[in-house]
């Protein structure tokens, strides 16, 4: 599933960064994105705004270009 596409309240497992931009890269491995990596999704901001998600202990805000781009394994839903 898509982070894009996945239901507020979710987590799971990042598994794979559909990229080739070394920038998308690069800014999904700063908010700790990397595959393994264990998320809850927050929310979303109206009108295309970024998802809102804690990664471990952190709260990131992504942009919704690149959450589309982010493929995960559902753990658990709210």
């Amino acid at each position: 599933m898509r982070l894009s596409q996945a239901p507020v309240g979710s987590r799971g497992q990042l598994r794979c960064v559909e990229a080739e931009d070394e920038e998308l890269l690069s800014y999904v491995e700063r908010l700790g994105l990397v595959p393994g990596a264990i998320v809850e999704v927050l929310g979303f901001s109206p009108l295309e705004g970024p998802v809102e998600v804690r990664v471990g202990d952190e709260r990131a805000s992504v942009g919704l270009a690149a959450a589309e781009r982010l493929l995960m394994r559902l753990i658990s839903t709210a």
